[in-house]
């Protein structure tokens, strides 16, 4: 079992790797795959749905490196 702060860097790895390589390639077309079926959204609004993804991400990269830096801090 994996302890909380590799846990959390684990998932600054996947955030970062989304960003870099993931988020790029939204940009023409993305698909999301529910129980009910499958939307499609091309160019313009794949576009939109990437950014959109983007901010999220970074959102969620700043409070797991916050967390980070907190976790490091009680080690001391």
């Amino acid at each position: 079992m994996q302890d909380a702060t590799t846990s959390r860097i684990g998932r600054e790895e996947r955030i970062r790797h989304a960003l870099a390589h993931q988020v790029p390639a939204m940009r023409m077309n993305v698909e999301i795959r529910t129980h009910s079926g499958t939307l499609y959204f091309h160019y313009k609004d794949a576009r939109r749905m990437a950014e959109l993804a983007k901010l999220l991400l970074e959102q969620q990269l700043k409070r797991v490196c916050g967390t980070n830096a907190k976790a490091s801090r009680r080690r001391r």
